[in-house]
Formats: structure tokens, C-alpha cells, sequence
């Protein structure tokens, strides 16, 4: 993404496992996605995300409980009050082992970039939903679509 100094932005890069029910959890031969921002020619934020199992099932071996990933990035002025939220977010998770949803916030030039994992698609969606929820003032609508 290429912005503007006064520009913002407010990114949800997502990844579920697969059709569980169907025996294909986190079956993938190989997943890589890659967040770059530049900000007046700068690169501000990079960030990327490489799923790739050592062998047939390991992936879903290391992700453990986990059936869903995010990366939610926030910057800029527009999304400022949203970058605190997903930084209070990530905060107020339990922390305890076996938890459903897990959360970090880093602080990037002008924002946060959040890594998430949950137990599910759908804990993953409510999760996200609810931690950007105030960008809906500078967006003019609710971020996320309810049907995700």
C-alpha cells in the first residue's frame, strides 16, 4: 500500500484452516502473504506471514488449536482511535494456557499492526469485529460485513 503522509489506512488479512469437518486442517502445500506501507515513499510497516509444513500434517500439529489467523493493521490519523482499541484488545485477553483467542499488539509509524490466532473462524470474526469497531466513525459504517 502506497499512502499519502495524512492518509489512512485499515487492513484484515485473514486465513482459516481449511474444511476441518472434511480431514483438511490446515492441508496446505504452502501459504506466504506479505503487508508492505509506504508512507510518502517510505516503507513504514512490513510485515509477512509463511505457512509451511515440514511434513504432511505438521502444520496442523504446530497451530496447535488454532483454526484461524489475522493480521489487522491500522494507520494513520483517520484510524487512530482504532489503533488504541486493538492495542486494549490484544490487553484484555486472558492470558491464560488454552485460551480461544490469542493476541499481540505491535506499534508500527502511525498505527499498530495486531497478530491474532483463534480456536475458530468465528471467534476469530467476533474478535476482530469488536477491535475495530471504532474505525466505523471514520469509515462511516461498521468495517466488517456481519456475514464474515
Amino acid at each position: 500500500f502506497e499512502l499519502a503522509p495524512s492518509a489512512s489506512l485499515l487492513v484484515v488479512d485473514a486465513i482459516v484452516a481449511g474444511r476441518v469437518a472434511r480431514g483438511e486442517r490446515w492441508a496446505l502445500g504452502r501459504h506466504a502473504t506479505r503487508n508492505e506501507v509506504l508512507v510518502d515513499g517510505r516503507l513504514a510497516v512490513a510485515d509477512a506471514l509463511v505457512l509451511e509444513p515440514r511434513a504432511p500434517g505438521e502444520l496442523a500439529t504446530r497451530l496447535g488449536r488454532f483454526d484461524a489467523l489475522a493480521v489487522v493493521l491500522a494507520v494513520g490519523p483517520s484510524f487512530a482511535r482504532c489503533a488504541s482499541a486493538l492495542t486494549a484488545a490484544a490487553e484484555e485477553l486472558p492470558a491464560a494456557p488454552g485460551a480461544p483467542v490469542r493476541a499481540a499488539a505491535s506499534p508500527v509509524p502511525g498505527g499498530v499492526l495486531l497478530r491474532c490466532a483463534a480456536a475458530t473462524p468465528e471467534l476469530l470474526a467476533e474478535f476482530v469485529r469488536r477491535a475495530i469497531a471504532p474505525a466505523a466513525d471514520a469509515l462511516g459504517a461498521g468495517p466488517l460485513p456481519h456475514h464474515w
